[in-house]
């Protein structure tokens, strides 16, 4: 490699794109041409440049101007990018492409993402919870058990770990009933026991 060559890499330098975006590509509807435009727009913002022209991207991409700015009015319509005025330093009014709003986009998504992973594990620790009471009682739960459930959830707001944790109670006590674990619970409502740690605290006070 030259020296001229390896001076211009340096020279250039490189462009940083965040992974989050790069990983999410699917979830923000990007083609290739389109995060391809949103790179170079990144790239030039990055040197300073933060509204090249049609033609410096064509000459950066080969693409054609028309489908350049077919490209970057898709980037605005999808929420990716903005187009906004800023005051430079000569006080004058001028044009720049805005690169934050594909991260609002982001945080919506990923808030999205959490909210059905959050939703998807309570499904599997409820259906878990059925499973346990089911082999500890020895039979299938009724509708009337189900619902039972569901209200400790729903309206009492017992969490699945503590409602686990009474049905452990109620076993070692040899009460295999619904009514029990129910007066397990609302003892501990009283108590202002609301998770396991605040009961595991409560039951080491008790022992000193």
């Amino acid at each position: 490699m030259s020296i001229n060559i390896l001076d211009k890499l340096i020279k250039d330098g490189s462009t940083s794109i965040n992974n989050v975006i790069l990983l999410n590509l699917h979830n923000l509807s990007l083609n290739a041409e389109e995060f391809l435009i949103f790179s170079v727009l990144e790239m030039y913002s990055q040197k300073n440049n933060k509204f090249p022209t049609p033609e410096l991207i064509q000459k950066t991409t080969g693409l054609e101007q028309s489908k350049i700015m077919n490209i970057i009015q898709s980037l605005i319509k999808k929420n990716i990018i903005d187009i906004k005025t800023e005051i430079n330093r000569n006080h004058q009014q001028q044009d720049a492409y805005d690169l934050t709003p594909v991260y609002y986009q982001l945080e919506q998504i990923l808030s999205k993402t959490d909210e059905e992973a959050n939703k998807l594990a309570q499904e599997n620790k409820l259906r878990t919870l059925f499973k346990m009471i089911e082999v500890e009682f020895g039979r299938p739960t009724s509708p009337i058990e189900q619902e039972t459930i569901h209200d400790w959830i729903n309206q009492s707001h017992y969490s699945i770990d503590l409602i686990q944790l009474a049905l452990k109670e109620a076993v070692l006590n040899q009460a295999y009933s619904f009514k029990y674990m129910d007066r397990i619970l609302l003892n501990w409502e009283k108590q202002n026991i609301k998770t396991p740690i605040q009961l595991e605290e409560s039951k080491r006070r008790n022992e000193l």
